[in-house]
């Protein structure tokens, strides 16, 4: 049942993804021949001024945006990055790289490095700080996409991307070829040392063990040949 709707979630993307392309594509193309046409009035839109009277107004931009929070490292999350980087052409998101050595976590809602790796977060312009799908959600209605993500809103398909992404989330590092979470804590540590030695006098290079989830194994005692002297 799992896989029948997670082939349905990512058919649904797919779909989307191809429809969105083509309506850029049209807008676009649509765009250029009105820049291009002679008679085309130089009357601003009223949509453009409100826009325009908004961006005045503003004497600070960090109250309208939101915080993206990814990890650079991992191919599939860069890759929804770029596609957001693209068309936030009001620069409403700012994409924080966990992955970063300059990473503060106090310059981002106080989410730790630990937590930014377990699930995708954003930091919202009251300083709440969301989780999961509810990041998509917030971050495509800041460019004008959030129809995209409006039918998880319904409690079911709600409940049930939550937990494709709960899915995801919990094996991303090792489908895209990276380890436990203790191996990308400790490659962590490592790189803050080798990069500013200074800095791991506190505690900002070491690691929180008791965020990870530790498995014991067991193993037999070992026997001994008594007939050998």
């Amino acid at each position: 049942m799992l896989q029948l709707l997670l082939l349905a979630v990512i058919s649904t993307t797919v779909i989307t993804s191809f429809k969105l392309r083509y309506l850029t594509h049209t807008l676009t193309k649509s765009s250029k021949r009105s820049h291009n046409c002679p008679y085309s009035s130089t009357k601003p839109l009223p949509s453009l001024k409100v826009q325009n009277d908004y961006v005045n107004i503003s004497s600070d931009v960090d109250d309208t945006i939101i915080d993206l929070l990814y990890d650079s490292e991992c191919p599939i999350c860069q890759m929804e990055v770029n596609f957001l980087q693209k068309r936030d052409i009001n620069h409403r998101i700012r994409f924080t790289d966990l992955s970063s050595p300059s990473y503060d976590p106090v310059e981002h809602g106080n989410v730790s490095f630990e937590r930014g790796m377990r699930k995708i977060r954003a930091v919202l312009p009251d300083k709440t700080v969301v989780t999961g799908v509810e990041v998509f959600r917030r971050t495509y209605e800041a460019i004008g996409l959030g129809w995209m993500f409006e039918i998880t809103k319904l409690p079911l398909v709600g409940t049930a991307a939550d937990a494709l992404y709960d899915l995801w989330a919990e094996n991303r590092l090792r489908l895209t070829g990276r380890g436990d979470l203790a191996d990308v804590l400790k490659d962590r540590s490592d790189t803050l040392r080798n990069s500013d030695p200074a800095e791991c006098d506190t505690d900002a290079c070491e690691i929180d063990w008791d965020a990870i989830p530790i498995t014991t194994t067991t193993t037999a005692p070992a026997t001994v040949d008594e007939s050998k002297p």
